[in-house]
């Protein structure tokens, strides 16, 4: 298993912006390195909320992968699981919160994944 916990990292957006970015999954190729991503495709969307809330892409030169979401806290909180699309399993974790040092806000990312799976594809 492979754990990774990145510092947090100030943003000058509001949890509100942060939060509603990361959501719709139609603006994660932009999170992406474009050098390494392709083809990326909106997999499935929630018509009420009009967001994305499945997506694949391809790591050039790894494999397809897909997202989609996993558990929603409003405003603090984004979890991302691999789909099916995916060779592997993992999760993919958003926090923020209000910095408490200047208006903006904290955002910190956690991945988790099963190693096995991952090293095989590599």
């Amino acid at each position: 298993m492979v754990q990774l916990e990145y510092s947090e990292k100030y943003c000058a957006k509001s949890p509100e912006e942060i939060y509603g970015f990361v959501e719709d999954l139609s603006n994660f190729h932009k999170l992406l390195p474009p050098d390494r991503v392709s083809d990326f495709r909106i997999e499935s969307t929630n018509p009420e909320r009009k967001i994305v809330t499945s997506c694949s892409f391809i790591i050039k030169k790894v494999a397809r992968v897909g997202v989609s979401h996993k558990k929603l806290v409003k405003n603090e909180q984004i979890v991302l699981q691999s789909t099916k699309k995916s060779g592997f399993e993992f999760y993919l974790q958003f926090k923020v919160r209000p910095s408490e040092e200047k208006e903006g806000s904290m955002l910190q990312i956690y991945f988790e994944s099963d190693t096995n799976a991952l090293t095989a594809m590599l």
